[in-house]
């Protein structure tokens, strides 16, 4: 029984190591395997040419940084005061803004200096009235305009911090709506340049 015992300690402890180095593997594995998520904000403008007229769009980006790689969010951007152009040979004053979700994906983002690309797709609504009116009053203009948009974006970012990056970059706008009687494509589809201050959480 002893020689049985001793036998049995002696097998027992040369697997010891094996089934430790074993379990090392798998928790090496699982950590591989974990799903980093952090959350990100950006605030950004926008620099258009809607009507001929130069102009800006203020925006907010937010939502989660999937593996350092993956961006998955929504986003809004609006004028923050009114355009003052000529359509159709009459002044118009017009407000612009929308909201929707985006997806994008770094390259190499464990460097400082990185580049990347986004897609965003949502909603626009385009206010006008030959009278002036407030952003907070946007709902009184006469003629309203709702639609899809579509933007494509290249940019880098310049990593300051590990939570402070900016972001510059271009991006062209597609406008798909369905009365083309008083606004066409050629008076908002274009190619725009981006700036943005971006903050990402640990």
């Amino acid at each position: 029984m002893k020689h049985f015992i001793t036998k049995y300690l002696i097998v027992l402890l040369l697997f010891i190591p094996e089934v430790l180095q074993a379990q090392e593997n798998m928790d090496r594995a699982n950590e591989k395997a974990k799903i980093r998520r952090q959350f990100y904000g950006i605030l950004y403008h926008q620099h258009h040419d809607f009507f001929d007229k130069a102009f800006s769009f203020q925006g907010l980006e937010a939502g989660l940084i999937v593996n350092q790689n993956v961006y998955l969010g929504i986003y809004g951007s609006c004028f923050v005061s009114t355009l003052v152009a000529e359509v159709n040979d009459k002044i118009q004053f017009i407000w612009i803004g929308q909201k929707g979700m985006q997806v994008g994906f770094l390259y190499q983002s464990g460097k400082r200096i990185h580049p990347g690309i986004q897609l965003n797709a949502g909603h626009f609504s385009l206010r006008m009235d030959d009278d002036r009116f407030g952003v907070f009053h946007v709902n009184e203009a006469k003629f309203k305009l709702l639609g899809f948009v579509l933007y494509p974006q290249i940019f880098g970012e310049l990593e300051i911090t590990k939570w402070f990056k900016i972001r510059t970059g271009l991006l062209y706008s597609s406008y798909h709506y369905q009365d083309h009687s008083v606004v066409s494509n050629s008076d908002l589809d274009h190619l725009s340049f981006t700036f943005g201050l971006a903050f990402v959480s640990n």
